[in-house]
């Protein structure tokens, strides 16, 4: 029996054994696998994710930026033709938008204009700048903008002439601007709320 029980024992001591190595091997990566992450693996991860979302977000940013600018040219250029076929029949430039026949998708054309001749669409504004001396010397001209004033673009009626306005501590817009072309120079944005100032503006032809 004792060299029974031996027999039974010799293998349970091996098996022990084999159980210690393995622990220290390719069993314990399996339990670590059971565990979960650590927490420098989980800070790891974290710090991956923060830096796509820093590379990622600006540049989805800058493309919703960009389809609103594209609808703000779109919807001043309308206007701008609409102005130039009244001055055509009336040897005059409008004066309010009541004058205007654009030929816009419904919910584009700009309505209830303010008492400066400024109305909305949407989430994008415009206004008609009539002629006068000073500061508008260079007017009647049509200015669209985003509603939060963060990009605008404005064209002249007496000559082939745009500006875009971008604002200064937005660097997506600053970035579109500049990617029209043109010379930088200094302007005002002209709003619902008046004009206004803090912006990078790059003036060119078209």
């Amino acid at each position: 029996m004792k060299n029974t029980q031996k027999g039974f024992i010799c293998p349970a001591i091996f098996r022990t054994k084999t159980l210690r190595n393995d622990k220290r091997g390719r069993v314990g990566v399996t339990e670590r696998a059971a565990k979960g992450f650590t927490l420098i693996e989980l800070l790891v991860v974290v710090l991956i994710i923060g830096i796509l979302a820093a590379v990622a977000v600006p540049q989805y940013q800058k493309a919703v930026l960009k389809s609103y600018f594209s609808n703000i040219k779109t919807l001043a250029f309308a206007y701008k033709k609409a102005a130039e076929v009244y001055y055509l029949a009336n040897n005059t430039w409008p004066t309010s938008f009541d004058q205007l026949d654009v030929d816009l998708p419904a919910g584009s054309r700009i309505s209830n204009p303010t008492a400066n001749n400024c109305g909305m669409s949407g989430k994008i504004y415009c206004c008609l700048l009539e002629e006068s001396e000073g500061y508008q010397s260079e007017a009647p001209s049509i200015t669209c903008g985003k509603m939060d004033y963060t990009i605008g673009f404005e064209l002249y009626f007496r000559f082939e002439r745009r500006e875009c306005y971008g604002k200064s501590t937005n660097s997506a817009a600053v970035s579109i601007c500049k990617q029209e072309g043109g010379r930088e120079i200094t302007s005002n944005l002209s709003t619902p709320e008046g004009h206004k100032s803090g912006y990078t503006v790059y003036r060119s032809s078209y």
